[in-house]
């Protein structure tokens, strides 16, 4: 499997609109400030609500096969960086974190309109994603990855999980996704 794949324009403008917009009105699952991995992390991140949920779940299981990963469950909300924030070089599945041995895939999909904030690039293994607004990355969990610093502006982004629990129910999405159907990657390892 390559380091990362990238589909371009799985979000149109509106649904992006709809996000950035509901944003600061969604419960607030925690405002972090993390320090590891040498520097320290503040972000804001919120929950979205079961219509934006259930396309998260619909495109980590349509991520996953296509990466021919597992997924039956996902975690997701919606991460805000501002100036000076960052998230520095990490796994999202780690050995020393139990709480993390359940995921398989991790994605982001860019929300904000990259004009509207500096810096804050995605690296993947050591490449710059270039993600354009509704652009999604996807890679193993197990994967090194990093946001730079944002310098100037606003950087929302969806992230998810995808999770391979014994305990939960079969899958049953039918692919349907209006949008997002029969997803190929645009670019294959970046």
């Amino acid at each position: 499997m390559p380091a990362a794949a990238k589909w371009e324009r799985c979000f149109a403008d509106d649904v992006c609109d709809a996000m950035v917009a509901g944003f600061p009105e969604w419960p607030a699952t925690h405002i972090e400030t993390r320090a590891g991995y040498g520097t320290v992390a503040t972000r804001r991140s919120a929950v979205p609500p079961p219509q934006f949920l259930t396309v998260a779940f619909g495109l980590a299981v349509e991520i996953g096969a296509a990466l021919d990963l597992d997924v039956n469950a996902v975690q997701a909300a919606v991460v805000r960086y501002g100036p000076g924030d960052e998230f520095t070089r990490h796994r999202d599945r780690e050995a020393n974190r139990p709480e993390t041995h359940d995921r398989t895939v991790s994605y982001s999909l860019l929300l904000s309109d990259p004009a509207d904030f500096d810096g804050g690039a995605l690296i993947v293994d050591g490449l710059d994603t270039e993600l354009g607004r509704g652009d999604l990355v996807a890679f193993s969990a197990t994967t090194w990855h990093e946001v730079a610093p944002v310098t100037a502006g606003e950087r929302l982004v969806l992230i998810a999980f995808g999770l391979w629990r014994v305990s939960a129910p079969p899958v049953t999405h039918d692919g349907a996704l209006e949008g997002a159907a029969g997803l190929e990657p645009a670019t294959d390892g970046l």
